[in-house]
């Protein structure tokens, strides 16, 4: 029976080896076979380097989780520099594609949170990101876009009533026109993507629902 060896002041059992050992080399002479002693000691030395190794991994798992942490503070404090400047949050259409596919990525990664899905959204950044008032569904950013361009827009003429044929702008010429027609809509309790927050906003910037953009820009 092998008595238990040291291992610094310490005494340690040695680990039973598996039941069962496959021989890798049926060629090996008895002088190549090696002995119990070696055997057991390799297991030992096996065992406690691969305790090591995990908790190598897990400090380096910690390491990569706090740059992340870190790399996604950079990343905010870019959307608040944006939003500060732009009252608006980053589209296909800014000219900083780097934070605008940041921003995407957050909104898929809530929707996961949401669905109690492996995601890197925390309860900490959805509080940081709602203090600013972030949009977390796409179509309602392009909504809150095409609010700036009427506002904007407002802003140069002195009212709301853009044209049909505004040629500086047909998108947001088209964007009023289905304001008024999902008015319409939500007026009659049908389906509609317009809200009840959207009227009063738009009501609040002085928005008509009445068809008077015409061809006709008024002046200040």
């Amino acid at each position: 029976m092998i008595s238990p060896h040291d291992v610094g002041n310490h005494v340690a059992p040695i680990p039973k080896l598996p039941t069962r050992i496959k021989r890798l080399n049926t060629n090996l002479t008895v002088d190549q076979v090696p002995d119990s002693t070696t055997v057991l000691s390799n297991t030992y030395f096996q065992t406690y380097t691969g305790d090591y190794n995990l908790v190598g991994r897990q400090k380096s798992n910690q390491n990569i989780r706090k740059h992340q942490n870190i790399a996604w503070h950079h990343h905010f404090q870019d959307l608040v520099t944006f939003w500060r400047e732009n009252n608006s949050f980053p589209n296909q259409h800014s000219d900083q594609p780097k934070l605008f596919g940041w921003v995407k990525r957050q909104r898929c990664q809530y929707k996961l949170y949401q669905r109690g899905k492996e995601s890197t959204m925390t309860q900490e950044r959805i509080d940081l990101l709602n203090s600013i008032g972030f949009v977390w569904n796409q179509q309602e950013t392009l909504w809150e876009s095409r609010f700036k361009e009427l506002v904007d827009f407002k802003k140069k003429y002195g009212n709301c009533d853009v044209p049909y044929n505004y040629e500086e702008n047909p998108k947001l010429a088209n964007w009023v026109k289905i304001q008024r027609r999902q008015y319409v809509l939500y007026q009659a309790n049908s389906a509609s993507n317009i809200t009840f927050e959207r009227i009063k906003k738009l009501e609040k910037l002085g928005f008509t629902w009445s068809n008077g953009g015409g061809d006709y820009l008024g002046h200040k």
